[in-house]
């Protein structure tokens, strides 16, 4: 069966690493489907069903999904272990909507998820996530489609946020009042102006960097 890098039809953002010595494909085809590992000569399969979302910059973890409906997995290429970064606090896995983006080394992840991963979280609604070193983080909930463009654009390197090397800052771009802003405007599309935020994992805080200090509407 042929093969192709990062899988025909799927993102071949990170499908290698910067040195080159690690490459990920799958089999022909669309959809979940076995991916491999390629390094030092020798092919490891990381799973037998997944979709290639992308790897840290040395090729020593791979993110993937299990499916259209399935968790977000990360896959540690050393110990050839993977983990469920898409889970509960009880350690149940929920369906991520889209990987979002991640740190270089790929400590940290953002994605979204409908589920209540976080105590206190909303139980409803679209919300993102911040996987930090093992430790899942709630950011912000509210969220409709722009979630699953904002993952399909970050791939084709067109992003609505921007993450730092290390991940530590999350910058984008958003509708969503998420600090309470009122960002209505009749003259921008759908009745509402977008704002750009910015979230810190160190602190857990997000702040509206383009919101009008004074509280008055945006203009369009």
């Amino acid at each position: 069966a042929g093969g192709s890098a990062a899988g025909a039809g799927e993102w071949i953002n990170g499908a290698i690493s910067d040195d080159g010595s690690r490459v990920f494909f799958s089999s022909a085809g669309f959809g979940a489907r076995p991916l491999f590992v390629r390094e030092n000569g020798v092919t490891t399969q990381i799973s037998a069903s997944a979709i290639f979302r992308g790897a840290s910059d040395d090729g020593s973890k791979v993110f993937f999904t299990t499916g259209s409906a399935g968790p977000l997995m990360s896959y540690d290429v050393a110990t050839q272990t993977a983990t469920t970064l898409s889970v509960d606090a009880g350690g149940t896995s929920h369906t991520a909507l889209g990987l979002i983006d991640f740190s270089d080394d790929g400590s940290r992840v953002y994605f979204a998820a409908n589920g209540q991963l976080v105590p206190g979280a909303p139980t409803t609604g679209t919300k993102l996530y911040l996987w930090d070193n093992g430790v899942v983080k709630f950011i912000a909930s509210g969220f409709g489609a722009e979630i699953q463009l904002w993952s399909t654009i970050v791939q084709l390197k067109e992003p609505r946020m921007y993450v730092t090397p290390d991940g530590e800052a999350l910058l984008f771009i958003t509708r969503v009042p998420i600090t309470g802003y009122d960002n209505s405007n009749p003259d921008c599309d759908t009745g509402a102006c977008m704002e750009a935020f910015l979230y810190r994992a160190d602190t857990e805080q997000i702040v509206c960097v383009s919101c009008n200090p004074s509280g008055a509407p945006p203009a369009d």
